[in-house]
């Protein structure tokens, strides 16, 4: 039976205290604008246990979370005591849009208390939006604009790079593929008109070459090593497909994908073909795929690089011994009675976004973490990067391990030397 939602406002006038709500609520259904779940409400008068079994729902929704829901978290991450008790007391029944009892109430043996259950249909998008206005919960990711990424970490920085084969080298495409040379330079000047920050890769790649600055080994080494050291957070591969045709006029598609540089986790991709356009000047028709694709492109990388707000930096961290150091990976430290491999490790998960990191492999020379989520921000509220990350791990090596050794920085590769 539907119940009148006026009453919800007129009764239970008195907050019962957190403990006594139910926490046995079940998820049903949800759409983007309503949450059905069924709940549990325990009452010493008949008259109220169902609408105890609804506040319960709420309850358990802010703070224990409801599987099925929200990854299973609550949606209060920053608590206001004073907003949630209004809530709770009154103000919940504006986010109801229906509830009905799906059994009988009766009274429980034990307890002596009247047991409700209710299915109550939530206005989630509604409720989400309050506590977003009220600053109990962060903006949902996907209600995160450009703006408030810049605002919060600020926006990737970018270089844009030539989609190339295993068989094909950066430098020979952008010697010799006119056409992917062309949609390169065409996207890294929309990036800029859209205000992002890009580092020009060729530029980077003939300055490495002049200095001969790479790894000795395999070519995809050394491309990985070009990509790491260009300092950008993304790179975005670019590969054009043409239909020319004089008669029913021509188009292009460019493919685009966007890559964290330090992971190698692809951030967004974009293909789609421009309109037909009577001309077959590539460079022309490179600037009208460009205006119909990349703004929304670009939205999609600041969407998920607004993820590192939540998830963490992905940065790379390298610990290796140094020509000399008669100290590796597997010498005891500090009187802690762990080998430094431990101690780092240890440090490394109290000190990354909740804990989360990749460690690649252990010897006594090195120690590789492929993947560490440093936390936007420090304690302090201050702005967090990999070279701050990388000072902390060296002052905690230095004066508290008394491990002497130094670090380098390479885009968002850590690198600690043993000395």
């Amino acid at each position: 039976m539907k119940r009148n939602i006026l009453a919800l406002c007129l009764s239970f006038p008195l907050l019962l205290a957190a403990q006594d709500y139910s926490t046995s609520v079940t998820y049903v259904s949800h759409t983007d604008d309503v949450l059905t779940v069924r709940s549990v409400g325990l009452s010493e008068k008949k008259k109220d246990a169902a609408d105890h079994a609804v506040k319960s729902a709420f309850y358990t929704l802010l703070y224990r979370g409801v599987n099925g829901y929200n990854d299973n978290k609550p949606l209060v991450q920053h608590d206001n005591k004073y907003y949630v008790n209004k809530l709770l007391d009154s103000r919940y029944s504006m986010y109801v849009r229906s509830f009905s009892e799906v059994a009988d109430t009766e009274r429980e043996k034990s307890s002596r208390l009247y047991k409700a259950q209710v299915e109550v249909d939530i206005l989630i998008k509604s409720l989400v939006k309050d506590l977003v206005f009220e600053k109990l919960m962060d903006p949902p990711l996907s209600e995160i604009t450009m703006q408030d990424t810049k605002e919060e970490v600020g926006l990737p920085s970018i270089t844009v790079v030539p989609y190339k084969t295993e068989d094909e080298t950066y430098q020979s495409i952008l010697q010799n593929d006119f056409d992917r040379r062309i949609a390169v330079a065409r996207v890294q000047d929309g990036f800029n008109q859209l205000g992002a920050t890009t580092i020009d890769f060729e530029a980077r790649m003939e300055a490495m070459w002049r200095s001969q600055d790479f790894n000795a080994g395999v070519a995809e080494s050394d491309e990985r090593q070009l990509l790491q050291s260009t300092g950008a957070d993304v790179y975005v591969t670019v590969d054009i497909k043409k239909d020319i045709s004089q008669s029913e006029g021509s188009r292009v598609s460019l493919i685009m994908k966007a890559y964290e540089t330090a992971s190698g986790n692809i951030l967004a991709s974009r293909q789609d073909w421009t309109n037909r356009f009577y001309t077959s000047d590539l460079d022309q028709l490179c600037m009208y795929a460009v205006d119909s694709q990349l703004k929304g492109f670009l939205d999609d990388v600041a969407l998920n690089f607004a993820r590192t707000i939540k998830e963490g930096t992905s940065v790379v961290l390298r610990i290796s011994q140094g020509a000399g150091s008669t100290t590796n990976l597997n010498s005891s430290v500090g009187g802690t009675g762990y080998v430094l491999s431990n101690a780092i490790r240890r440090w490394v998960r109290e000190n990354a976004q909740d804990g989360r990191y990749h460690l690649q492999g252990i010897v006594a020379e090195e120690m590789i973490f492929d993947d560490v989520k440093i936390p936007s921000k420090d304690v302090d509220g201050l702005p967090m990067d990999a070279a701050q990350f990388g000072d902390n791990l060296l002052y905690y090596l230095n004066m508290d391990l008394k491990v002497p050794c130094e670090m380098k920085l390479d885009g968002r590769t850590i690198y600690i030397i043993l000395k």
